[in-house]
């Protein structure tokens, strides 16, 4: 399940406050390798970022990468761990450095947690790179599904946060304007979207 609002949550508003921004985040903890979470400086085990398959239209940028998720074995794309990895950035509430200005995502979701906003329900987290990937490769369905329920769509043309960690001073993010995927410097500023399991 996907988080219906994003950004229009009261609790993105409260985690933002006194900071820069209630929409884009740090990924959080500049410099510091995240103890339980696994690096991934590839996303495909031999590119160090690559290109998704939207679900209509063709690859934006090479190199791609497989639309086959059965061939995502190595690299970020074989992080399925999103709610491991949330449960370790639950604790990275700093950006540390001179990263200072935004909240990071996992203040973010410890905010939403705590809040109304999430119904009740204590298992939200980020999701991995695999579990993003994915959705971005069905967007026109999951925002289809979206405004169904009255949602906020997921933007095509922003990038998002995702848990994968690629090296202690970088996390992973796909940008769902051309559908790249790859590591950016946990001092970045970006979106995040949470997601629960049912």
């Amino acid at each position: 399940m996907i988080e219906k609002y994003e950004d229009l949550n009261e609790s993105y508003v409260t985690a933002g406050a006194g900071k820069d921004s209630t929409s884009i985040f740090y990924w959080g903890g500049y410099g510091t390798d995240q103890t339980g979470i696994t690096n991934y400086d590839k996303v495909d085990g031999s590119d160090i970022r690559g290109y998704l398959k939207p679900e209509s239209g063709s690859y934006n940028g090479t190199p791609n990468l497989s639309a086959n998720i059965t061939a995502w074995t190595n690299g970020a794309l074989s992080d399925w761990n999103g709610k491991a990895n949330s449960n370790v950035l639950k604790g990275v509430t700093t950006g540390d450095g001179p990263y200072t200005s935004y909240a990071t995502i996992g203040h973010v979701l410890n905010t939403f947690l705590a809040s109304a906003d999430a119904k009740g329900y204590d298992d939200w987290y980020i999701p991995s790179c695999a579990q993003l990937a994915l959705i971005f490769m069905n967007l026109t369905s999951v925002n289809n599904a979206l405004s169904a329920i009255g949602g906020q769509q997921l933007s095509p043309s922003k990038a998002y946060w995702v848990s994968s960690e690629f090296d202690s001073n970088n996390g992973h993010r796909v940008y769902f304007k051309d559908g790249s995927v790859n590591g950016s410097s946990k001092g970045s500023r970006y979106s995040v979207r949470f997601i629960r399991d049912i």
